[in-house]
């Protein structure tokens, strides 16, 4: 039942202070600052159920340094949210000017626009 019927609640221990995370990459800080507050001493520790509504707040953050990081290495040319997005865009142009065009082209060959788009796909 996806977790509904367990009570079990899991605890992070913070085995370094926040002073030490400098040689840590920038996403791997934003997500240590998500879990524990700044400024934090060894020997922290926070429930998972404390998380609930604070930690989705650091995501965007931590979603945004790991793009960075790959783009950074090479792994990527572009951000992999920013190439979806333009191909996502290139096709509701394409299906636009497909069904849009396909009137215009029917009544030239003196076909109803309908049977045509039919036949298009």
């Amino acid at each position: 039942m996806m977790g509904w019927l367990h009570n079990k609640d899991y605890v992070f221990h913070l085995k370094k202070s926040s002073a030490e995370w400098t040689m840590l990459k920038p996403h791997e800080q934003e997500l240590l600052n998500g879990f524990f507050s700044s400024g934090a001493a060894a020997g922290e520790t926070v429930s998972l159920s404390d998380l609930h509504n604070r930690f989705y707040r650091y995501l965007p953050s931590i979603k945004n340094r790991i793009f960075e990081s790959l783009v950074g290495n090479g792994y990527y040319r572009r951000r992999p949210d920013s190439v979806r997005a333009t191909y996502i865009a290139g096709g509701v142009v394409a299906g636009f000017l497909s069904i849009w065009g396909a009137m215009p082209l029917a009544a030239m060959l003196g076909m109803a626009p309908l049977p045509l788009l039919w036949q298009a796909y």
